[in-house]
C-alpha cells in the first residue's frame, strides 16, 4: 500500500485514462453489437415482408422460387381428428 501512496500525479492520471478508456471501449463495443442486431432484424423483416408481398400480389397468380419445403408431421396411428 505504501508503494501506491508514492505514485506521482501522472501516474494517476494515466491510470485513470486507461480506465475510462477500457470503459468507453466496452459501452461502443455494447452499442456497436446491438446497432448490427437490430440491422440484421430489420434485414430479416423487409425481406420476409416482401417475399409476402411476391407471394401474394404476382397478378399472374404464381409464387415467387422460394417455396416452404415444410410438411405437417404424420399423425399418430389409432388418432382420429375432431371436427366440431
Amino acid at each position: 500500500m505504501n508503494d501506491l501512496s508514492k505514485l506521482p500525479p501522472t501516474a494517476w492520471v494515466l491510470i485513470g485514462c486507461a480506465a475510462a478508456l477500457g470503459f468507453g471501449a466496452a459501452l461502443a463495443w455494447r452499442w456497436y453489437r446491438q446497432y448490427r442486431a437490430r440491422k440484421a432484424l430489420r434485414v430479416a423483416v423487409t425481406g420476409g415482408a416482401a417475399d409476402h408481398l411476391v407471394d401474394t400480389l404476382v397478378p399472374d397468380g404464381t409464387v415467387s422460387s422460394r417455396k416452404s419445403t415444410w410438411k405437417p408431421p404424420p399423425m399418430p396411428s389409432g388418432t382420429s381428428v375432431s371436427t366440431r
